[in-house]
């Protein structure tokens, strides 16, 4: 695979090396690799097989995490209790999972989340310049960032900025 991955065009080599990293056990790195290739592919112009449109008419707090990650569980804690907080209000909280299926879901009601899911989180990493886990973003309902408080931020932070927003629009 080595000499021909290389001679492939930019697109089709990002393309390929995405599916290898659906098929290998994810680590810190390959993640941080797997977001750099993402963001390469979209830089080239490419579109991704996942649904890049999250924008909707709700605030929404993206929260990019992984059933792996060692620092992802204080943060989906956190994120978990905002959601309570402003549940019936005009915004939505959405775990951004970047693994299949199955793991995601089963970590979400063995801990008795609320979150919408979302699997396949490649293309808004890049969307929305997430470079790692746990990331959280809060987006408007055009789809623009109003918020990046990445992993540098505190739930009450999150929570401030939740509930400027919501002000603003009252």
């Amino acid at each position: 695979m080595g000499g021909t991955f290389l001679s492939l065009p930019a697109r089709e080599a990002v393309e390929q090396a995405l599916d290898m990293f659906k098929k290998t056990r994810p680590t810190p790195l390959l993640h941080s690799l797997r977001a750099a290739l993402v963001l390469a592919f979209g830089l080239f112009g490419g579109t991704t097989t996942a649904n890049a449109t999250v924008a909707g008419e709700p605030l929404q707090v993206l929260v990019f995490w992984g059933s792996w990650c060692g620092n992802c569980p204080p943060v989906m804690r956190q994120m978990e209790a905002l959601r309570k907080e402003y549940e019936g209000r005009n915004v939505e909280f959405v775990a951004v999972s970047l693994e299949g299926e199955d793991a995601p879901q089963n970590y979400l009601r063995r801990k008795g989340y609320g979150f919408q899911l979302k699997t396949d989180g490649d293309a808004l990493m890049a969307r929305y310049e997430a470079v790692g886990v746990p990331w959280v973003v809060l987006i408007d309902t055009a789809g623009k960032v109003v918020s990046n408080p990445s992993r540098h931020g505190s739930a009450a932070e999150v929570g401030a900025r939740v509930k400027m927003e919501l002000d603003l629009r009252t």
